[in-house]
């Protein structure tokens, strides 16, 4: 950190002095040590961290997103081969029609967030 930026640092704090004393909060110590090499490891580090979780959280959604996509495909088949043997042999009602319906329309009509 460059001398000019720790000098803007400490009168930021100077100038947030009365508002953290009120809140019984000073930030200088923190902002100092943050200005030090051994803070700007440490804040890098939970950058680091941070986005880490996030690599995760997308890996673990994609992965999980192609498996649902795949049990979205099998349960429509699975509902048309369903219908279609149902009605060759004469025993597809009115209310298995609406229930194969609800199912099929259901995973139509869910949006593909992205």
């Amino acid at each position: 950190m460059s001398e000019q930026e720790i000098v803007q640092l400490k009168n930021i704090s100077e100038n947030n002095d009365d508002s953290d004393k009120a809140s019984g909060s000073d930030l200088t110590p923190f902002w100092s040590y943050l200005a030090t090499s051994q803070g700007h490891e440490i804040a890098h580090r939970v950058v680091d961290f941070v986005e880490d979780i996030k690599k995760i959280g997308l890996n673990k959604h994609s992965s999980h997103q192609s498996l649902e996509t795949a049990a979205k495909y099998f349960i429509i088949a699975f509902v048309v081969i369903a219908v279609s043997g149902l009605s060759y042999f004469g025993k597809l009602d009115s209310t298995t029609g609406m229930l194969f319906g609800t199912i099929v329309g259901y995973f139509f009509g869910q949006k593909n967030e992205k």
